[in-house]
């Protein structure tokens, strides 16, 4: 999961980043954090394409306030789930305005904020199936609709999407089992190709959304072809 801090008090803004951490070490899932101490610096980095799972907004920021940053999150029609954390009241009413899931007043209770998060965590659930992939350099959360291949090197597993590749230690039995069913199907010895991404198929290749080519078993043709009609017939996409 990903969060965003948005808070002027570095002291305050490094203890909800730890205590962010902690609750993710209970409940055994991968959180990255980004701290900011002001909008200017969220917008600086802010990619509209970034899943934010849910973003912490202290109201009275030093440049543009959090009510500020928020409507203009909304008027991009950002659903990012969102948490404001202040020492005032005033703006609770305007909260509901910009659809904030709750209103933390510091100082913050460590109770009321691990029942933030279980909240945030619950909705998560609900949405599109995903994977945490594991890399050298780090741990990555990809939808899993946004996958177009998945294809074994030795040990390895290269995830590609139509963005980039990621190349996590495992094997093909390993990157199945975690892969939504129904959407992955084998074209031949070490490449899955996710059905989503599928233009067409032919005996000899698969043609695939990003324009690239991959080869089809004859072994695999049968099972493939029947997967890709089951898969638009049942309506999957």
């Amino acid at each position: 999961m990903y969060f965003v801090i948005c808070e002027d008090n570095s002291e305050e803004g490094l203890w909800l980043q730890d205590k962010l951490k902690k609750w993710a070490y209970k409940r055994n899932v991968v959180v990255e954090t980004a701290r900011y101490e002001s909008a200017e610096q969220f917008w600086f980095s802010y990619e509209e394409k970034q899943k934010i799972d849910a973003i912490f907004l202290d109201i009275q920021l030093p440049d543009e306030d959090g009510m500020t940053l928020a409507r203009k999150l909304r008027a991009r029609k950002n659903p990012v789930p969102i948490l404001f954390v202040t020492g005032i009241d005033d703006y609770m009413a305007e909260g509901y305005d910009v659809q904030a899931i709750h209103y933390l007043l510091k100082p913050v209770s460590e109770e009321k904020l691990e029942a933030c998060l279980e909240r945030i965590m619950r909705a998560a659930d609900t949405e599109e199936p995903f994977v945490i992939l594991q890399t050298d350099a780090d741990a990555v959360r990809v939808l899993q609709r946004d996958i177009v291949t998945v294809e074994v090197f030795a040990h390895q597993c290269v995830y590609t999407t139509k963005e980039r590749s990621y190349t996590v230690l495992e094997s093909l039995k390993e990157a199945q089992e975690k892969l939504q069913s129904g959407w992955f199907v084998l074209a031949y010895r070490g490449i899955l190709v996710n059905l989503f991404h599928v233009r067409s198929i032919s005996r000899e290749k698969v043609c695939l959304t990003d324009g690239r080519e991959v080869p089809v078993s004859r072994r695999m043709y049968g099972e493939l072809n029947q997967a890709f009609i089951r898969f638009y017939r049942e309506g999957r996409a």
